[in-house]
């Protein structure tokens, strides 16, 4: 799937090419997804909501207009079983983020709503699998976290409640003087970890966010400033 400022390409497996188009002049400013799931915000602020179908035919599904431009979006995981996320996070100029539900019945309807200190730069959920008997020996239910990279240079964390969206136990820590870039990379070796890289665009400072089984940790690599990441997982490095 190729997302552009005019539209979004969507080419399926068969090799056919569908195309939508933005409506009169407005344009993409920002996009969230997974790997069913798409949310675009057009310039003025309004979100259109896609889902890949059964036939894997990219369809229209909802519309949600923002009271302003949109700062950034970001969609859960799609959970195992399950055809789709529940939760989309939105990043709003006024110093909040809100959590809006793609589920069918109460599709765009905002579940949540939290103000932070500044303007959110980029969003990313990050799911922690359930665990059993860790390294503590004890039990793990599954937790969503989502993550924020405020344009002050702080990093700021909630916790998502799973079935009602609601946030809680929020924290943040500064980071830098340039806003947090967070991208998330997946690598599943003999232990379960999943791992998320944040990209700080500091001069000499970049990021790791991690989870173990249920333990979230950071830790700072001293590398040149980068200014993405993504997964990598081919035979030969499989994680």
């Amino acid at each position: 799937m190729q997302i552009h400022p005019n539209g979004i390409r969507h080419i399926r497996e068969d090799g056919r090419i569908n195309e939508w188009r933005t409506p009169g002049k407005r344009t993409i400013v920002k996009v969230g997804s997974n790997r069913l799931q798409v949310v675009i915000a057009l310039s003025g602020g309004e979100l259109i909501y896609f889902e890949v179908d059964m036939t894997g035919q990219l369809m229209e599904v909802e519309k949600h207009e923002m009271s302003g431009d949109v700062a950034c979006l970001d969609i859960a995981p799609v959970p195992e079983g399950r055809q789709r996320s529940r939760f989309l996070a939105v990043g709003s100029y006024d110093n909040t983020i809100r959590v809006l539900s793609l589920d069918p019945d109460d599709c765009m309807q905002i579940l949540s709503v939290q103000s932070v200190s500044a303007p959110p730069e980029s969003l990313l959920f990050l799911e922690v699998q359930a665990s059993i008997g860790g390294e503590d020996g004890a039990d793990h239910p599954a937790s969503l976290f989502l993550n924020a990279g405020l344009q002050t240079g702080v990093l700021f964390r909630t916790v998502v409640d799973m079935v009602t969206g609601q946030l809680s136990d929020s924290r943040s820590r500064f980071l830098g003087l340039r806003a947090p870039k967070l991208f998330s990379i997946n690598s599943f070796d003999v232990f379960g970890f999943y791992f998320a890289v944040i990209s700080f665009l500091q001069d000499v400072i970049d990021g790791d966010l991690y989870s173990n089984l249920s333990v979230v940790c950071f830790s700072t690599l001293q590398i040149n400033s980068v200014v993405g990441s993504c997964s990598l997982q081919v035979p030969l490095y499989p994680n």
